[in-house]
């Protein structure tokens, strides 16, 4: 990436182009366009007009428990291709901005414990200021569809990070 990502809402147009560079049986882009009826924003991340990665801000109205009435992200992803270049680190500014100019007072996900591979994101996190919310770890997962278009459950032990979103955090 020889320029930072641009970082930005998604629109109804960027849709298609999400979902040919990243095809599911089950458009995530599309249910993400839930933006506009409130529940919070999706921010793509791109590299010229290509998608690196994308995070869903979701209001604190709408967010889970273990929010604790902050806001929260969810299915944070950035592209293998696009890792260790900036757009996670765009992402991450781009929704704790919006929080912070929205009056949101914390910000917090979920992130697994169990899973060897996520260990750099929880440094990560770690370092931008995301502590464990003290709710202890608990079995989070996703559905997804396999090579043969069968629905399956992956599931693992995750632990909810919070950060708090003031100017000494910025």
């Amino acid at each position: 990436m020889s320029e930072p990502p641009e970082v930005r809402p998604i629109t109804e147009p960027e849709v298609a182009v999400l979902d040919a560079a990243y095809p599911e049986c089950e458009s995530r882009h599309q249910l993400r366009l839930r933006q506009l009826a409130g529940e919070g924003t999706y921010f793509v991340a791109w590299s010229g007009d290509e998608p690196a990665g994308w995070v869903f801000l979701v209001n604190p109205e709408h967010a889970s428990d273990r929010a604790l009435g902050g806001a929260q992200l969810s299915d944070l992803q950035v592209a293998a291709r696009y890792r260790g270049a900036g757009p996670g680190r765009a992402l991450l500014d781009a929704s704790e901005q919006a929080a912070r100019d929205a009056g949101w007072n914390t910000i917090g996900l979920s992130v697994t414990v169990s899973n060897p591979d996520n260990e750099l994101a929880r440094s990560i996190y770690h370092r931008r200021g995301y502590r464990d919310s003290g709710q202890g770890e608990f079995h989070d997962g996703y559905h997804y569809h396999d090579a043969a278009g069968v629905r399956r459950y992956h599931g693992e032990q995750h632990v909810y990070l919070v950060k708090r979103l003031n100017s000494a955090d910025s």
